[in-house]
Protein backbone atom coordinates (compact mmCIF):
# COMPACT_ATOMS: atom_id res chain seq x y z
CA UNK A 1 0.00 0.00 0.00
CA UNK A 2 1.24 3.43 -0.47
CA UNK A 3 2.49 5.82 1.77
CA UNK A 4 3.47 9.62 1.99
CA UNK A 5 7.35 9.84 2.42
CA UNK A 6 8.48 13.44 3.78
CA UNK A 7 12.50 14.48 3.60
CA UNK A 8 13.39 17.02 6.19
CA UNK A 9 16.18 19.42 4.14
CA UNK A 10 18.80 17.46 6.10
CA UNK A 11 17.47 14.39 4.23
CA UNK A 12 16.24 12.59 7.14
CA UNK A 13 12.42 10.29 6.35
CA UNK A 14 9.44 9.91 7.79
CA UNK A 15 7.14 7.73 6.26
CA UNK A 16 3.57 8.15 7.30
CA UNK A 17 1.20 4.98 7.35
CA UNK A 18 -2.18 4.45 7.98
CA UNK A 19 -1.31 1.55 10.36
CA UNK A 20 1.23 0.56 12.22
CA UNK A 21 0.44 -3.42 10.56
CA UNK A 22 1.12 -1.63 7.33
CA UNK A 23 4.17 0.26 8.62
CA UNK A 24 5.68 -3.10 10.01
CA UNK A 25 4.86 -4.63 6.94
CA UNK A 26 6.94 -1.86 4.66
CA UNK A 27 9.56 -2.17 7.23
CA UNK A 28 10.06 -5.72 5.97
CA UNK A 29 9.71 -5.06 2.17
CA UNK A 30 9.89 -1.54 1.11
CA UNK A 31 12.89 -0.38 -0.18
CA UNK A 32 12.65 3.10 0.09
CA UNK A 33 12.37 2.47 3.74
CA UNK A 34 16.00 2.20 5.52
CA UNK A 35 16.91 1.68 9.47
CA UNK A 36 16.09 4.76 11.39
CA UNK A 37 14.02 6.15 9.06
CA UNK A 38 10.85 7.54 11.30
CA UNK A 39 7.59 6.05 10.83
CA UNK A 40 4.41 8.11 11.82
CA UNK A 41 0.99 6.43 12.65
CA UNK A 42 -1.14 9.22 13.13
CA UNK A 43 -4.51 7.32 13.41
CA UNK A 44 -2.78 4.83 16.23
CA UNK A 45 -0.38 7.78 17.84
CA UNK A 46 2.27 6.21 17.23
CA UNK A 47 5.88 7.20 16.37
CA UNK A 48 8.76 4.79 15.97
CA UNK A 49 11.90 3.55 13.87
CA UNK A 50 12.43 1.70 11.01
CA UNK A 51 14.31 -1.37 11.60
CA UNK A 52 14.57 -5.25 11.02
CA UNK A 53 12.01 -5.46 13.98
CA UNK A 54 10.60 -2.01 13.85
CA UNK A 55 9.89 -0.17 17.56
CA UNK A 56 7.67 2.94 18.90
CA UNK A 57 9.04 5.32 20.91
CA UNK A 58 5.59 6.30 21.89
CA UNK A 59 3.85 4.45 24.49
CA UNK A 60 1.63 2.98 22.46
CA UNK A 61 3.14 1.00 19.71
CA UNK A 62 -0.10 -0.84 17.88
CA UNK A 63 2.03 -3.44 16.00
CA UNK A 64 5.58 -2.10 16.13
CA UNK A 65 7.52 -3.35 18.72
CA UNK A 66 7.70 -1.98 22.04
CA UNK A 67 11.13 -0.82 24.08
CA UNK A 68 11.41 -2.77 27.16
CA UNK A 69 12.24 0.33 29.21
CA UNK A 70 13.17 -1.14 32.35
CA UNK A 71 16.28 -2.29 30.38
CA UNK A 72 16.82 0.54 27.75
CA UNK A 73 15.06 4.02 27.44
CA UNK A 74 13.99 4.10 23.18
CA UNK A 75 16.32 6.33 22.34
CA UNK A 76 19.08 3.53 23.60
CA UNK A 77 17.40 1.32 22.02
CA UNK A 78 17.71 3.35 19.13
CA UNK A 79 21.24 3.80 19.41
CA UNK A 80 22.25 0.01 20.05
CA UNK A 81 20.32 -0.90 17.01
CA UNK A 82 22.87 1.25 15.34
CA UNK A 83 20.78 4.56 15.03
CA UNK A 84 22.20 8.34 14.76
CA UNK A 85 21.73 11.10 17.17
CA UNK A 86 20.00 13.39 14.23
CA UNK A 87 17.48 10.46 13.66
CA UNK A 88 17.24 10.13 17.01
CA UNK A 89 16.17 13.83 17.40
CA UNK A 90 14.40 13.90 13.95
CA UNK A 91 12.05 11.72 15.66
CA UNK A 92 11.35 13.17 18.91
CA UNK A 93 10.86 16.45 17.10
CA UNK A 94 7.82 14.62 15.58
CA UNK A 95 6.53 12.98 18.53
CA UNK A 96 6.58 16.10 19.92
CA UNK A 97 4.76 17.88 17.53
CA UNK A 98 1.94 15.28 17.00
CA UNK A 99 1.59 15.46 21.04
CA UNK A 100 0.43 18.75 20.69
CA UNK A 101 -2.69 18.27 19.02
CA UNK A 102 -5.53 16.33 20.34
CA UNK A 103 -6.06 14.18 17.29
CA UNK A 104 -3.19 13.37 15.71
CA UNK A 105 -4.78 12.80 12.71
CA UNK A 106 -4.00 15.97 10.73
CA UNK A 107 -0.85 14.54 8.56
CA UNK A 108 -0.75 18.42 6.70
CA UNK A 109 0.53 19.92 10.24
CA UNK A 110 3.47 17.28 11.00
CA UNK A 111 4.31 17.64 7.24
CA UNK A 112 4.70 21.29 7.77
CA UNK A 113 7.11 20.83 10.71
CA UNK A 114 9.08 17.65 9.79
CA UNK A 115 9.67 18.81 6.02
Amino acid sequence: MAHEILVSPNGLKAHLFTSTGEAYNACQCNDEINTGDVIVVTAERVVGFADTWPFAITDESGNLHSVNRQAATPSEHAYSRGITVEQVAHAYHIKSIAEQFETWGDADVIEGEAA
